[in-house]
C-alpha cells in the first residue's frame, strides 16, 4: 500500500481522503491516525513476541480496533490500486 499511486480513505461509502501514502501522512488525517495505530500495534506485537514466545496477540488486536474506532464516530476503510 505504501507504494500505491493513490490511496482512497473511505468512511460510510464516501471518500474522505485520497493521495499518496507520504502526502496522507503529512496531512495528519484519518489515514495518518490509522497508520500510527498500525505501527504501534506492530511494535507492541513484536515486543510481546519477544517477551512471551508463542503468546496470543488477541488483546493487542482488540486494543487496536478500540483505538481505531475512536476516530470521532468514523470507521474509515482504505482502498488502493488502479481502481480509478
Amino acid at each position: 500500500m505504501v507504494d500505491a499511486e493513490q490511496i482512497l480513505v473511505m468512511d460510510h461509502g464516501r471518500i474522505i481522503e485520497s493521495d499518496t501514502h507520504h502526502e496522507l501522512l503529512e496531512n495528519q488525517g484519518a489515514y495518518a491516525h490509522m497508520w500510527a495505530l498500525q505501527q504501534q500495534e506492530e511494535a507492541a506485537q513484536q515486543g510481546r513476541k519477544q517477551l512471551t514466545p508463542g503468546g496470543s496477540g488477541a488483546r493487542l488486536i482488540a486494543g487496536f480496533f478500540e483505538e481505531e474506532t475512536s476516530l470521532q464516530g468514523h470507521n474509515p476503510s482504505l482502498m488502493c490500486g488502479p481502481y480509478l
